[in-house]
C-alpha cells in the first residue's frame, strides 16, 4: 500500500482540468490554491507546453492582477532549488532599467562584490544584460548549480542563469524566447524575484525608468509593485524612479557597452553614469548597515571604482563563466578592438546652431539616441553597431563640437539620421558668455564727467562711475543674450519609492525640477 501513495499523486496531478483553469483566469481572479496546482503541473508535466503556452498568450491580453503575481512567485519558489548561501553573507541584487537589465547590472554586480557583499546577478533567460556579455569571447551565461555555488564561495559573484534552478521558470522561458511578442510586466516580476528568493537574496535595489511626466504614474505604480512583492518575499527592498532620458552608459549598442563597463569599472567612467550608479549602491551599503549615510556610501564607491579592484574582480568573474586569460589581459589594456565585434564606418555628430557659437548641454534623450539605434541602425546585436556619446551633461560646446560617434555598418548616414541625433537626442542651451562681474573706471572724459554730474545732482563721482558702468552693462545685454557660465548639470526628476524595515511603503521626492 505505501507504495501505490505516490502513484496516486502523479495520477492526481496528471487529472490537473487545464480547461477549468483557464475558464476561471479569464472570468475571474486566480486563487492561492489553484496557482499552486497550475505550477506543480507544469513542473510534473501534468500541463505540456502547448497548454503553457496558451494560459502565457492569455497572460499577454488579460494581464496578471498584483495579488496573482505575488502568489505565483511564491508557488514558483516552493517549486525551485536553492543555491547554497552561508549566515554571514550579505547576499544582493542589483536591478537596472524595468528589472530586464541594462549596462548599470554589469557594472554594479563585481562592484558589489568588490565592497563584501555575494552577489548571484541571476537572470531570467532573455536578459540583456546577459546578450552584452555574450559579446565577449567564450563567455558563457548558462551555468549549474554547482558552479553557481561554487562561483558565489571563490569569487563572490556570477552572472547567468540555470535550467536547474526552476524548470517552471526555464519551460516559460523557452515559450516566451520564441514568441517574442508575448509579454508581461507582471509575469515578469514573477518569474524574476522567484529566481532572486531561491538565490537566498536579502536586499534588493532596482531602478524604474520612466520618460516624461505623463508616464510618472505607471512607473510609481511598477516601483510598489516591486517592493511589495519583495516584502511578501521576506525581501528588503528600495526602488528608485528616475528619469529614463539620464544616459545609463556613454554607449550604445553591445560591443561599445562592454567598452563603456570596463572603462567606468576601471575608474575612468562618465561622471552622469558614475554619479547615479554610486548613489545607488550606496543606498545597498546602507540598507546591510555598512555605512550610516549615502554620502559615506557613495565615497566606498568611487574608492572602490578608482582603486581598480572593482575591474579586477569582474575579469575574475568573466574568467570562472570560460573568457580566456589573453582575453581579460586584453580588456584590461583597453585592446578592446582585438577582442569585441568593431562596426566598418564611424561618423562623427557635431554640434549646430545659428546665432551664438557656444552653449551647454542641458540634457541628453537617451530615448532618442536609442529610437535611432533599434530603427535606423539595425538595432541592437552583437555586430558593432551603436552610438557612443562624446559629452555630458553641463558640458560647454562649441558649434562644431562632437557630440556623438555613430558606429554603422553603411558606408553613410541619412541626414534624416544624423538630424534625429543633432536635433532632438542633444538639448543645447545656446548661450552668450559674460565673464565680466563688475568693472570699474577712472579715465573718464572731463567733459563727460561734468554733463553726468549736472544731471545727478548731488550723486558723487563714485556714484556716477558706477552709473556708467551699469549702463555699459546694459549694452553688452542688448547686444547678445543673458546667460550664466555655470555648467552644472540641470536636475533632474528623481523619485524613491522605498520598503522600508517596518514594510510601510514611502515615497520621497530627492529633487524635483519644475
Amino acid at each position: 500500500m505505501a507504495s501505490e501513495k505516490p502513484d496516486t499523486e502523479v495520477n492526481s496531478e496528471l487529472a490537473f482540468d487545464f480547461m477549468s483553469f483557464m475558464m476561471v483566469y479569464k472570468e475571474k481572479q486566480l486563487q492561492e490554491r489553484e496557482i499552486k496546482s497550475f505550477v506543480k503541473s507544469i513542473s510534473s508535466g501534468a500541463v505540456n507546453d502547448f497548454q503553457l503556452c496558451a494560459w502565457l498568450c492569455s497572460v499577454h491580453e488579460k494581464p496578471l492582477k498584483f495579488s496573482e503575481t505575488a502568489k505565483l512567485a511564491k508557488a514558483m519558489l516552493e517549486e525551485s532549488k536553492r543555491l547554497e548561501t552561508k549566515d554571514d553573507w550579505n547576499v544582493v541584487s542589483y536591478l537596472g532599467s524595468d528589472v530586464m537589465g541594462d549596462s548599470r547590472c554589469l557594472v554594479a554586480v563585481p562592484l558589489l562584490a568588490t565592497l563584501g557583499f555575494t552577489v548571484p546577478a541571476i537572470q531570467v533567460g532573455n536578459n540583456v544584460s546577459l546578450e552584452k556579455l555574450k559579446c565577449i569571447p567564450g563567455f558563457n551565461p548558462e551555468l549549474k548549480l554547482e558552479d553557481m555555488n561554487s562561483m558565489l564561495e571563490k569569487v563572490g559573484c556570477f552572472a547567468g542563469y540555470s535550467q536547474d534552478l526552476n524548470l517552471v521558470e526555464s519551460k516559460m522561458n523557452t515559450i516566451l524566447k520564441s514568441v517574442e511578442t508575448l509579454k508581461s510586466n507582471q509575469l515578469d516580476l514573477a518569474r524574476q524575484f522567484s529566481l532572486l528568493a531561491a538565490c537566498g537574496i536579502t536586499h534588493v535595489f532596482g531602478d524604474v525608468g520612466c520618460v516624461g511626466k505623463g508616464k510618472r504614474d505607471p512607473a510609481f505604480e511598477r516601483a510598489k509593485d516591486i517592493t511589495n512583492l519583495t516584502k511578501s518575499l521576506g525581501i528588503k527592498c528600495r526602488v528608485h524612479v528616475s528619469d529614463a532620458t539620464v544616459p545609463y552608459s556613454t554607449m550604445l549598442g553591445y560591443p561599445l557597452e562592454i567598452r563603456d563597463v570596463v572603462t567606468v569599472l576601471g575608474g575612468e567612467g562618465s561622471s552622469d553614469v558614475v554619479d547615479i550608479l554610486s548613489l545607488q549602491c550606496a543606498h545597498l551599503l546602507q540598507m546591510t548597515e555598512k555605512v550610516e549615510s549615502l554620502n559615506d556610501g557613495k565615497k566606498m564607491v568611487i574608492d572602490a571604482l578608482a582603486s581598480g579592484e572593482a575591474l579586477t574582480k569582474f575579469l575574475e568573474m568573466l574568467e570562472a563563466q570560460g573568457v580566456s586569460r589573453d582575453t581579460t589581459d586584453k580588456l584590461r589594456e583597453r585592446k578592446f578592438d582585438e577582442v569585441l565585434p568593431v562596426a566598418p564606418y564611424q561618423t562623427k555628430i557635431e554640434a549646430r546652431f545659428s546665432g551664438r557659437k557656444t552653449g551647454i548641454v542641458r540634457d541628453i534623450r537617451l530615448d532618442q539616441l536609442e529610437r535611432v539605434v533599434k530603427d535606423h541602425l539595425g538595432g541592437y546585436g552583437n555586430s558593432g553597431q551603436g552610438i557612443e556619446i562624446a559629452v555630458e551633461i553641463g558640458s560647454k560646446v562649441s558649434a562644431g563640437s562632437c557630440l556623438a560617434v555613430v558606429h554603422h555598418s553603411k558606408d553613410t548616414l541619412t541626414s534624416k539620421q544624423k538630424g534625429i541625433i543633432q536635433n532632438t537626442a542633444f538639448d543645447i542651451e545656446k548661450i552668450h558668455f559674460n565673464r565680466v562681474v563688475e568693472s570699474f573706471r577712472n579715465d573718464w572724459p572731463d567733459k563727460k564727467r561734468k554733463n553726468r554730474n549736472s544731471k545727478s545732482g548731488s550723486r558723487n563721482e563714485a556714484d556716477t562711475d558706477k552709473l556708467e558702468v551699469k549702463d555699459e552693462v546694459k549694452d553688452e545685454v542688448k547686444e547678445g543674450v543673458s546667460s550664466t557660465t555655470s555648467t552644472d548639470s540641470v536636475p533632474k526628476d528623481y523619485v524613491v519609492v522605498v520598503n522600508t524595515e517596518n514594510g510601510d511603503d514611502q515615497r520621497t521626492v530627492i529633487e524635483k525640477k519644475e
